[in-house]
């Protein structure tokens, strides 16, 4: 029933502690009721350890998938390639650090049964809005403008997805993806759901004039700016180099 897909990046130090929390939740007594699963972790071209590491957690837990890429994509690259080779109706994506507790899977995917087409997690936050989170209201602001992003919406990473979602996800073909950019080019019922921080709940800050790029990428790539805009050569999304399972 339930896919989770997790992207990893030269994460040999702590992507055995991740699985392993994950595996414990699902194969908990309270979640027989969202059996089976799988769990794919999809390495993007690690120089470390990983690689191996999955090969050997592929045997040792028969619910964990190996995606090795031939070289590095980025996390939304790579996370799309894990989303096409999930097989079930509800997907989730999922950070290799344990940035949040995964008990929270169980209430998101009660969300998606519920009715809801995708949700996102969102750890509560005690910090003060200060000049630092100005990315982040330009980054929703963006979305919230160009891309009609429900403005009670919060984007992140962790989100879940029903299947006729996933199926318009994995139909682009734009060589930098952005999943949530997708996501918003059709009009889905999107919730964000307030859930507990894992153990290591660090904020992703981009540099601003980082973000300014990927802003602009995003809107040439998947909004109608693109129609007067000569496109570019396509390059690959991503290549796979062997599977573990």
């Amino acid at each position: 029933m339930i896919s989770i897909i997790i992207p990893t990046y030269n994460s040999g130090g702590k992507i055995g502690e991740t699985l392993e929390r994950v595996v414990d939740v699902m194969e908990h007594p309270t979640m027989v009721d969202f059996l089976p699963y799988e769990i794919i972790v999809v390495d993007d071209g690690s120089e470390d350890n990983t690689e191996q590491l999955l090969k050997t957690y592929s045997k040792r837990f028969s619910s964990v998938s190996g995606l090795i890429l031939e070289y590095n994509v980025g996390q939304q690259n790579a996370t799309l390639a894990g989303i096409r080779y999930g097989k079930y109706d509800y997907v989730f994506t999922y950070d290799d650090d344990l940035k949040y507790d995964p008990w929270s899977i169980r209430e998101m995917i009660l969300c998606l049964k519920q009715g809801c087409d995708v949700v996102y997690g969102v750890c509560r936050s005690g910090e003060k809005k200060t000049f630092r989170h100005i990315g982040t209201w330009f980054k929703e602001g963006c979305f919230y403008y160009f891309l009609n992003k429900p403005k009670q919406v919060t984007l992140t990473s962790y989100r879940g997805m029903r299947r006729p979602v996933v199926e318009h996800v994995i139909t682009d073909v734009t060589p930098s993806v952005y999943l949530s950019a997708r996501i918003l080019q059709k009009k889905w019922n999107i919730e964000s759901k307030q859930v507990l921080a894992g153990v290591d709940n660090k904020q992703t800050r981009y540099r601003f004039k980082d973000l300014v790029r990927l802003m602009l990428g995003i809107l040439f790539n998947y909004t109608g700016v693109r129609r007067v805009v000569p496109v570019l050569k396509k390059r690959e999304q991503y290549k796979i180099k062997e599977i573990y399972t």
